[in-house]
């Protein structure tokens, strides 16, 4: 894979051992706008000389992957194609769809014997995610476990025939998830009170988020205010963030036994305390999640990786419908707060957040 770089963008070239077809990407990141996804837009350059009279494909494939070391982890492997698309590029069909702003350009700089193809993914296809392990960043997607995207092009007699690798090309893309902040959402707060059986009244804990959804890199701010109203001392406060992963490859089936949470922050503070009997105490925290903070956790949820790049931890699934109907990896996060009270019952309250890729770097090419 090489990489052609313009003051307006770069462009990732790739071409099949026999130099039969070449492919062209202008990004390898596809964002899902919460239902808008954007276009995956390449071009092929064919050479028809050495294509002879195969024709050339383009497909899109989403592909759940387990390694035999990751499932040997998890408990069983497996290989399931969750979304697949296959579409003729040359010879180019009657209709041929409209060319992107990308392509024009694309067809300028290469010239002849060059083919547009776009792949236009519907609602509920998965995101990348990628589980976090020991080998190197960027290895083979078929032996990684996580949803993989790949572009294949390939110089054959029909769509179905066997690829051979001398005339095709294979390309990993990611699809991220992208949170449009909703301004008017709520904030994530909680309220709880807590009785105990050997003693009198209750602990009242309030806690807040200061928004509803984070970019990566961004601090969790968070509120407590705890109200002691019983006749025991509250010592001191852990505050831990998380991440969940649900495995999906049916609607409506979850795998349990592969079902994953990380702790990827966490705060344990006694500073203020103890809140004793009659007492009220506000605090202020923040915590931020980040990878970089868990290189050596083993099934950390990760946003997919592409090779010689570096990645963040998975974004928040967004659900075109419900959650009986997606399908991949489902990934949320939560922060729990636990006020702990000696020889009693911990007070304790959840409060679920989004994180989300930042806005993407550039519009996404248009007709």
């Amino acid at each position: 894979l090489s990489v052609m770089e313009s003051k307006a963008r770069r462009v990732f070239k790739k071409a099949s051992t026999s130099d039969a077809v070449t492919v062209y990407l202008g990004r390898r990141d596809f964002y899902d706008h919460g239902g808008a996804v954007d276009p995956i837009d390449g071009v092929v350059a064919v050479n028809p000389g050495l294509v002879g009279t195969k024709l050339v494909f383009a497909r899109f494939s989403a592909v759940f992957n387990y390694s035999m070391g990751e499932a040997n982890a998890l408990g069983v492997g497996m290989r399931k194609v969750l979304f697949s698309e296959t579409i003729q590029v040359y010879p180019p069909p009657p209709e041929a769809p409209r060319q992107t702003k990308l392509q024009k350009k694309l067809f300028a700089k290469i010239g002849g014997n060059a083919f547009a193809f776009t792949f236009q993914l519907p609602p509920g296809v998965p995101s990348s995610v990628t589980l976090q392990s020991l080998q190197a960043a960027g290895a083979n997607s078929r032996n990684r476990c996580g949803v993989d995207h790949e572009v294949l092009v390939f110089a054959a007699d029909g769509s179905s025939t066997k690829v051979q690798k001398k005339d095709s090309v294979r390309l990993n893309v990611r699809k991220l998830a992208y949170v449009i902040p909703n301004i008017a959402a709520p904030l994530p707060m909680a309220d709880v009170e807590k009785s105990f059986l050997l003693g009198s009244g209750h602990v009242a804990m309030h806690t807040a988020l200061n928004k509803e959804t984070f970019y990566h890199g961004e601090p969790v701010e968070i509120s407590v205010v705890i109200h002691n109203q019983s006749s025991r001392n509250v010592k001191s406060l852990v505050l831990k963030v998380r991440q969940f992963v649900q495995f999906r490859t049916e609607p409506g089936v979850t795998n349990e036994a592969f079902n994953n949470k990380s702790i990827i922050a966490q705060l344990d503070t006694s500073v203020g305390f103890p809140v004793n009997s009659g007492s009220r105490q506000e605090f202020k925290f923040s915590l931020v999640p980040s990878r970089q903070d868990n290189l050596k956790q083993l099934h950390l949820a990760l946003d997919g990786q592409l090779k010689d790049e570096d990645t963040c931890l998975a974004s928040s699934t967004l659900l075109d419908g419900s959650l009986d109907d997606a399908i991949g990896m489902i990934v949320s996060y939560d922060v729990k707060i636990t006020a702990i009270v000696p020889f009693a019952s911990d007070v304790i309250c959840k409060l679920p957040f989004l994180l989300s890729a930042p806005p993407p770097p550039r519009p996404a090419a248009s007709p």
